[in-house]
């Protein structure tokens, strides 16, 4: 009886060019280079988010606190808090402390702008 073959076959795969190695670290370079324009892109639009709110907290009269400025509509709307590991709390403590943890969120303040 023939001893069978227990290795496993070779399969065929594509060959890897010099162009592909290349390709792959020009790609690998622009991700990086498009993410670290992306973060400094979010940094102007943060600081941007803080003088526009600022503005509107100066100007806004009344309980509105909505200003119409230059075709848009600025407003500070008040939103409650949330995490995004609610879900995980809920079933690792239970409803009763999920429901607690909800009555005690607090509020923040956050921008709405509108085109008008």
């Amino acid at each position: 009886m023939p001893t069978p073959n227990l290795t496993k076959p070779v399969e065929k795969v594509a060959n890897v060019t010099r162009t592909d190695i290349e390709r792959h670290e020009t790609l690998g370079q622009q991700a990086r280079d498009y993410e670290n324009l992306a973060r400094a892109k979010r940094k102007e639009q943060t600081d941007l988010k803080a003088k526009i709110l600022a503005f509107v907290e100066s100007k806004a009269v009344g309980k509105s606190r909505t200003i119409n400025r230059s075709g848009y509509r600025l407003s500070i709307v008040t939103v409650k808090k949330g995490v995004q590991w609610a879900k995980e709390f809920a079933q690792a403590m239970g409803d009763a402390a999920a429901a607690k943890l909800r009555k005690n969120v607090g509020t923040a303040d956050k921008l709405q702008v509108e085109k008008i």
